[in-house]
């Protein structure tokens, strides 16, 4: 993404985007731990932590584990 859209992302009105980028991509709500109506934008909502159960990275890690991307991101919660 560009420096642009990371900066529309970060504006309040971005927040109206969350609804539709849910139903694009067909995300699980269940797994969102905090309220749509708590993200100040669009980029709140995109480091969004995410209920743990549903989403386990293994303990411990070996150095044949490869976590998904976006396990590897996620925030601690």
């Amino acid at each position: 993404m560009s420096v642009k859209q990371g900066i529309k992302y970060d504006a309040p009105e971005s927040a109206k985007d969350i609804p539709a980028f849910i139903k694009f991509h067909g995300l699980n709500m269940d797994e969102i731990l905090d309220p749509l109506n708590s993200f100040k934008n669009f980029n709140e909502f995109f480091y969004r932590c995410v209920c743990l159960r549903c989403h386990r990275i293994p303990r411990p890690l070996s150095p044949f584990d490869v976590p998904q991307e976006t396990q590897a991101r996620r925030p601690t919660c």
